[in-house]
């Protein structure tokens, strides 16, 4: 698994990869490190985890935006693609013309790193305890859950 963070940051710090390619990438270096190669494919752990963690890892290596140039995805070239047409149009005077723009990014940025951790970890609990739900009742709040942010 550790294999798959350190290759999934290195993916994610290289321009116009993604998570697929780190992931795909995490996959064939786990199965070549792993002890029981012929497991994977048939529920090893180190299979799911590996490329999952790798996704992850991928994403902070390119959570960066204001980077100029810098797309560690489609998603990101959209994104940057977006901000130029609307708001920024040259690189050189990102931070003077549109520093509030800027700051707001890296701010949403840190508070997303330090504050995730202290809601997730105290509420693990209850998280897993939605799952004992019945599958019903699961899936139409999903679905109430998904029309009601559509519509906000």
């Amino acid at each position: 698994m550790f294999a798959g963070q350190f290759s999934g940051f290195l993916i994610g710090v290289l321009p116009g990869t993604g998570g697929t390619t780190a992931t795909f990438l995490s996959y064939g270096l786990e199965k070549q490190i792993s002890k029981h190669p012929e497991t994977f494919g048939k529920g090893a752990i180190e299979g799911v985890a590996g490329p999952e963690a790798a996704n992850n890892a991928c994403r902070r290596g390119y959570d960066s935006v204001v980077d100029p140039g810098h797309t560690g995805s489609a998603t990101t070239a959209i994104m940057l693609g977006a901000f130029v047409m609307i708001w920024f149009k040259t690189w050189a005077l990102l931070f003077e013309n549109n520093s509030d723009l800027v700051w707001a990014i890296i701010a949403s940025l840190y508070y997303r790193a330090c504050h995730a951790p202290c809601l997730n970890l105290p509420l693990v609990n209850l998280f897993a305890k939605i799952l004992d739900l019945p599958r019903a009742v699961l899936q139409s709040s999903v679905l109430a859950f998904c029309v009601l942010g559509y519509t906000a």
